[in-house]
């Protein structure tokens, strides 16, 4: 009889646990689950459409799948929205129009910009404008606004030319010659002409000359005023030598009616006459005129405070005593 070993390396089943037969399992008494059947889904909305007699709702037909074999950005987009890309054309259309809108309002600012510096002086019928371009639409050209650029008034026969430039200065200078020359026609004119439209335009000329190098156009305008104030001293005399016609009709009349405190109406009348000629006549006997004296006066100014003597024809002193009076003209006179 042999001893088998019975060591770790023998061959004792009873150590080997996947020799060992399984145990048996223990009843469960745990009952079996029913399958229970869902009730079917009461659909609210579709028993009332049936009550009413609606149709069913429209459903949509499912997108198309894509035909390409390649994944497209809808696809690779996690984000993507259905209205995402009408979205983008939409912004984009937008910064498009807006970028028009202001090339085309640069363009209007710099085609205002040119067209402002353009000047013109423009002849109409009945007067001569200084213009400037205007610098927003309608494009054209405005009146320059102010009292140094009022329209020069002229006549319907007077020489006028329009002409442009794109210098400000040039256009003072032009609208400068205008006013002296109209004020010049005006003084240099038989009668003379309008002295007081010749003065108002002169007023307005000197305001063109108040720069520095424009001094000799100050000083030949001053000069056409003085031509201005003689005028209007002629004019005073003129009216002297109306009064004085009708101061000699006024002592005709008195004379007629024979008074009875007045002794010498119609000397009154005679001296009267001969002071308005004298006066139309002028000194030296010639008429008021626009020019110069060819020579100056005879006699020095007086001084001041001292009368001054009517102008009488130079004659030699008498040396014969004065005649008598008249016995028939009664004397006295008319206290002045």
């Amino acid at each position: 009889m042999t001893d088998e070993p019975t060591g770790p390396t023998g061959n004792d089943d009873r150590l080997d646990p996947a020799a060992q037969p399984a145990p048996e399992a223990e009843p469960s008494f745990e009952p079996e689950p029913v399958a229970i059947a869902a009730a079917p889904a009461v659909d609210a909305e579709a028993d009332l459409r049936d009550a009413v007699g609606l149709p069913p709702p429209r459903v949509p037909p499912p997108a198309p799948a894509p035909t390409s074999d390649y994944a497209t950005d809808r696809d690779l987009d996690l984000d993507y929205e259905p209205g995402a890309p009408r979205r983008r054309q939409r912004i984009w259309a937008v910064v498009a129009l807006l970028a028009l809108v202001g090339l085309a309002a640069a363009a209007l600012a710099i085609a205002g910009r040119i067209h402002a510096g353009r000047y013109r002086l423009a002849c109409r019928a009945d007067a001569i404008v200084a213009e400037r371009g205007r610098s927003f639409p309608p494009w054209g050209m405005a009146a320059l606004t102010g009292p140094d650029w009022a329209p020069i008034p002229i006549p319907p026969q007077a020489e006028c030319q329009s002409r442009d430039t794109d210098e400000p200065a040039v256009l003072e200078e032009w609208f400068l010659v205008a006013l002296t020359s109209q004020a010049t026609a005006k003084l240099t004119a038989p009668g003379p002409g309008d002295v007081d439209a010749a003065e108002a335009l002169l007023a307005q000329a000197l305001l063109h000359t108040r720069a520095p190098e424009r001094r000799d156009r100050r000083t030949e305008i001053e000069r056409l005023q003085g031509d201005v104030a003689y005028w209007r001293a002629v004019g005073r005399v003129k009216q002297a030598a109306e009064a004085l016609d009708a101061a000699a009709k006024g002592f005709d009349d008195a004379a007629a009616r024979k008074p009875r405190h007045a002794i010498d109406p119609e000397a009154w009348a005679a001296y009267a006459r001969r002071m308005r000629d004298q006066l139309n006549a002028g000194p030296g006997g010639v008429a008021p005129t626009a020019e110069a004296p060819a020579t100056p006066p005879s006699h020095e100014p007086a001084p001041p405070g001292v009368a001054l003597p009517l102008d009488q024809p130079e004659t030699a002193p008498s040396t014969t005593a004065p005649a008598p009076p008249d016995a028939s003209v009664p004397g006295g006179g008319v206290l002045l």
